[in-house]
């Protein structure tokens, strides 16, 4: 289980453990079922965490917490117009986040080529910070 801590009046942040460090944050929305919780996405040494911001965790949206070793693959998902995906996200090309089992992971991000590149910067452990992403 995730321990969250209050960041600002707005969003949430993971606590880390030991020496575990956060790499990276990136403001997301995360597609849980039909809805789009907003929140920001952290990268930390060790794994990768969704955290809601304060009123979608209120509203139900959940932390997820992925290590770091189980991301097989990170890529651009075209957008799709459906009427139940009309909360989700998919009127807009989203992040998908591929675990080895095959469970992809789905975020509305913004400037979305950037933020796959430092995915996979992060995954390829290089130091997203030094390779010229914030």
């Amino acid at each position: 289980m995730t321990t969250i801590r209050r960041q600002s009046w707005w969003f949430n942040e993971p606590v880390f453990v030991d020496q575990e460090s956060k790499v990276f944050e990136i403001p997301a929305n995360y597609s849980q079922g039909n809805l789009a919780v907003g929140g920001k996405l952290f990268g930390s040494t060790d794994r990768l965490v969704f955290v809601p911001n304060r009123i979608d965790a209120c509203l139900g949206g959940r932390v997820l917490s992925i290590p770091k070793t189980q991301i097989f693959d990170v890529k651009p998902v075209p957008r799709s117009l459906s009427f139940t995906g009309l909360f989700s996200g998919s009127l807009v090309p989203r992040m998908s986040v591929t675990l080895h089992d095959g469970t992809q992971h789905r975020f509305v991000v913004n400037s979305i080529n950037r933020s796959i590149e430092l995915m996979l910067a992060y995954l390829s452990s290089e130091d997203p910070l030094t390779s010229g992403y914030k």
